[in-house]
């Protein structure tokens, strides 16, 4: 049995609050596994934890749609086992969110801003090269947290 979209977001709710991380009030999308992620930068080392991942292509186009609230130092990886030149876009997303993409490397090729689009046709963001990973988080935080091209990003999937 699939169960239903409220009741997978209070499921994962329930799972966050059981795992420690629920302390920032998050209601995440439904359908999707947890993730940690380290961002080497040129100054300093950063941790995120209780990242939620988009592996499924139902997951890939929903992102982060439909949440209207995120933790601070919450977001939403997407991951791919070859480099492809997908598109983000921001339809149905109600908050604003900035994009890392990174190679398979694991070097970020791309930071790009996007407000949430109400009407159609909704932009799409693309990174302008292939990538094999992504990390969504709020609109600036990158920029906040001295994050930048060049940087390297690790991710670590947390539960199948």
């Amino acid at each position: 049995m699939i169960p239903t979209p409220p009741r997978r977001a209070a499921l994962l709710c329930a799972l966050l609050l059981a795992s420690g991380c629920g302390h920032e009030g998050v209601s995440g999308p439904p359908g999707v596994i947890e993730a940690e992620a380290t961002i080497h930068t040129r100054h300093r080392t950063i941790h995120l934890f209780g990242l939620f991942v988009a592996q499924k292509r139902i997951a890939r186009a929903e992102g982060l749609s439909g949440v209207s609230q995120l933790g601070p130092n919450r977001g939403m990886v997407f991951v791919w086992r070859n480099p492809v030149d997908a598109a983000f876009t921001m339809k149905k997303t109600r908050i604003p969110l900035s994009v890392a993409s990174w190679g398979p490397d694991r070097r970020i090729l791309a930071i790009l801003d996007m407000e949430p689009c109400r009407r159609d046709p909704c932009p799409l963001h693309r990174p302008g090269r292939g990538f094999v990973g992504a990390l969504e988080m709020h609109r600036g935080w990158f920029e906040r947290h001295g994050v930048r091209v060049g940087d390297r990003i690790e991710v670590q999937l947390l539960r199948y």
